[in-house]
C-alpha cells in the first residue's frame, strides 16, 4: 500500500518520491491502482491515460534465467511488470474520442482475453541492438537488447484498425538489457534542404523458432483488466505579469524525435529520477520551444537529461 506525504497525498513506499511527482515505483502504483479496480475504463480515465495496456499474470523467472544463458544477454525484467500494449503513448490522443460504444467493444475484447479466448502466443523472440543484419538500428538502440512473447490477438488487430490505428506487433516484454528496441531505421528523409535524418518503422516483434525450447517451458499465464500509466492534473498556475522583452539569444537547435526516442529509452531504464513517461511530451515541448528553461524546469533531474540533450544537438 502507498504511504502518505507530509501534505497527505500518496507517496512511493520504496523511495518516498511524492506519487504527483513520479518515480519508476509510483507509476507501478498509479497502474496497480487501476488493475484493482477490476480493469474498467470510462471517458473520464481516458482523458488521463498515457497509454493502454493488458496485464500478464506470471512468473517468469525461470524463463528469463534460461534466456540470459542463451543469449548471454543481462536481461531484466520492467519493475512494474508484465504487460501488453494495445495503445502506445504516441497514439494516446485516440484514447480520448473513443466513444462509448467502442469502450464497451473493447471491455468485451478484454473479457475474452482474461478467459484465455482470442489470443495465441505465437513463440519468444529477441532482439539484438548490434546485430545489423536483419534490422538496421538506430545508434541510440545498438547497445540494447530485449527478449518478448510474440502475440497474435486478431480482435484487438480489428478493434486498433476500427479507431484509425495502424497493425501492431503485439507482444509482452520479457526483459531488456539497457532498454527496450521500439524501432528501426528503414531510409532517410530530408527535414532541411540538403540534411536528413533516420526515418523509422515500429521494429517487429516476431516468434524465432531457435528459442522454441525456451517456449516450451513456459509458465501459466493469466490476463488482467484494462489500465494504464495515468497522467496526473496539475493545477493551474497563476498568470505572471508580462515582462519586458529581453534581447533574443541565439539558441541551439535540436533533432526532436532523436531526443524524445533517447528520453524514452531512459525511463524505460530506470535511471531517470522523478522523470516519468508521463513526463515526456512537457519536456519535448520545453526543448521545443525554451530549451534553455529546461534546467530551471527539471531542477535536481536535468542532470539525467543533460548528457541526451547534448546528444541531440543539431551541428
Amino acid at each position: 500500500m502507498a504511504s502518505l506525504d507530509v501534505q497527505g497525498g500518496p507517496s512511493c513506499p520504496q523511495c518516498g518520491t511524492p506519487a504527483h511527482i513520479g518515480c519508476e515505483h509510483s507509476r507501478s502504483i498509479q497502474e496497480s491502482s487501476s488493475k484493482e479496480e477490476g480493469g474498467k475504463i470510462t471517458k473520464e480515465k481516458l482523458l488521463d491515460m498515457q497509454n493502454l495496456e493488458i496485464e500478464l499474470k506470471a512468473d517468469f523467472t525461470a524463463v528469463i534465467e534460461s534466456l540470459k544463458q542463451k543469449t548471454g544477454a543481462n536481461l531484466q525484467a520492467r519493475p512494474e511488470g508484465f504487460h501488453i500494449t494495445v495503445v502506445g503513448p504516441t497514439e494516446k490522443e485516440v484514447l480520448k474520442i473513443l466513444t462509448d460504444e467502442q469502450i464497451e467493444e473493447l471491455q468485451k475484447i478484454n473479457a475474452q482475453i482474461q478467459s484465455g479466448e482470442g489470443v495465441e502466443i505465437k513463440g519468444i523472440g529477441f532482439i539484438d541492438g548490434s546485430d545489423q543484419e536483419k534490422y538496421k538500428m538506430r545508434d541510440l538502440d545498438k547497445e540494447k537488447k530485449t527478449a518478448f512473447l510474440a502475440l497474435d490477438i486478431p480482435a484487438l488487430q480489428e478493434f486498433r484498425a476500427k479507431i484509425g490505428l495502424p497493425p501492431k506487433y503485439f507482444h509482452a516484454t520479457l526483459g531488456f538489457e539497457s532498454a527496450d528496441i521500439h524501432f528501426q531505421v528503414i531510409g532517410q528523409e530530408e527535414f532541411k534542404p540538403g540534411k536528413f535524418k533516420d526515418k523509422t518503422a515500429p521494429i517487429p516483434k516476431e516468434a524465432d523458432e531457435s528459442f522454441d525450447e525456451i517456449f516450451a517451458t513456459l509458465p501459466e499465464i493469466n490476463y488482467g483488466g484494462l489500465s494504464g500509466q495515468i497522467k496526473e492534473r496539475k493545477e493551474a498556475t497563476p498568470v505572471k505579469a508580462p515582462e519586458e522583452k529581453k534581447e533574443k539569444r541565439i539558441t541551439k537547435e535540436y533533432d526532436i524525435e532523436k531526443f524524445r526516442g533517447l528520453l524514452v529509452g531512459l525511463v524505460e531504464s530506470g535511471k531517470s529520477g522523478n522523470i516519468a513517461m508521463g513526463d515526456i511530451d512537457r519536456i519535448v515541448d520545453i526543448v521545443i520551444s525554451d530549451p534553455g528553461s529546461l534546467g530551471k524546469e527539471l531542477r535536481g533531474d536535468f542532470r539525467f537529461v543533460k548528457s541526451i540533450l547534448e546528444e541531440s544537438e543539431k551541428k
